[in-house]
């Protein structure tokens, strides 16, 4: 009899834990979808910000200028298909690209006549130079006096470099260099700095596919100081020799 009673009491109280169980793990999946939707949504608002930040950053910076534009290292084509749609852009890289204006050859050799261009970009494409002085003395002897150089290259120095070392594994990165070294470098080879600006680091600059750490990433670049931010968006003139105090 005892043992009976023990039983069903045993298997009503297992019972409710089950229920209660089974409710919490409804509640749990729920909120875990709920915020994994949240997630995926911010991501492609971040996304499409950062996106927009960098190009429209470079457009702001030539929206004077209607010359056509050097875009050295075009292959990736985030960069050189936004600028396209509003200007002429020539592309140039190693590896051929069907572009309306495209010229296959080195970055260390631009196969162009002395002083005449007004605008060079060269997105994520320094710190894959083993020589970068030899590709900006050739970006100084192309541009006209006060011509442009825009470059966007990882910083050595961001937290996430520090953290990880991750800039260095790809086995193409032969020069990843941080703010101070990519502007000495520039003033050496005949460059003044005009500006200087950090946008978080993206799957448009690196075509990593983890966008869950880009959003932790993007959320971080928002607090920290500009020295342990990710990405460099450097804007520079040929012609002035005057070194630039950081």
């Amino acid at each position: 009899m005892f043992l009976g009673y023990a039983y069903r009491f045993y298997h009503i109280i297992f019972r409710q834990l089950q229920i209660k169980i089974n409710i919490l793990m409804v509640i749990y999946k729920f909120i875990y979808n709920l915020s994994l939707l949240v997630i995926s949504m911010t991501q492609i608002v971040y996304r499409e910000q950062d996106r927009s930040k960098r190009i429209e950053f470079i457009k702001n910076v030539i929206k004077d200028n209607n010359d056509t534009i050097l875009d050295v290292g075009c292959f990736q084509g985030v960069l050189h298909s936004a600028l396209l749609q509003e200007r002429d852009i020539l592309g140039i890289d190693i590896k051929l690209k069907k572009y309306p204006l495209f010229v296959n050859a080195s970055a260390n050799a631009l196969p162009f006549r002395k002083s005449s261009l007004k605008i060079i970009v060269a997105g994520e494409l320094i710190e894959h130079l083993k020589n970068p002085d030899t590709f900006l003395r050739e970006c100084f002897i192309t541009l006209e006096s006060q011509g442009i150089l825009i470059l966007t290259t990882p910083n050595k120095d961001s937290w996430w470099n520090r953290l990880t070392g991750s800039y260095y594994f790809p086995s193409d990165h032969f020069s990843v260099m941080n703010e101070e070294e990519i502007v000495n470098i520039l003033i050496d080879e005949g460059f003044s700095i005009e500006h200087i600006e950090y946008i978080p680091f993206d799957q448009y600059t690196s075509g990593s596919g983890l966008y869950h750490l880009y959003f932790i990433r993007k959320l971080i670049h928002r607090i920290i100081p500009n020295r342990l931010r990710e990405n460099m968006i450097i804007v520079s003139k040929s012609g002035v020799l005057q070194p630039i105090t950081l």
